[in-house]
């Protein structure tokens, strides 16, 4: 997963669980399956955001080409 929306550092700023959660429905709806990685735009995330990343079982990138 790349963002909910994909605005510049999207992630930059505090979410909540419904804002993200948005994201990951929408993830299922198109592919079938929650997103095991979410790699924030421009790879700008908050520390608030990389725990929410966390407790929602996704793997956090935010090194370029990190094991993709």
């Amino acid at each position: 997963m790349h963002g909910v929306y994909h605005t510049y550092k999207e992630f930059e700023t505090d979410k909540d669980q419904d804002y993200l959660q948005e994201g990951i429905d929408e993830f299922k709806t198109c592919f079938g399956y929650e997103p095991e990685i979410f790699k924030p735009p421009q790879l700008k995330i908050s520390k608030a955001n990389k725990k929410l990343i966390k407790e929602n079982n996704m793997t956090l990138k935010t090194i370029p080409l990190q094991n993709i």
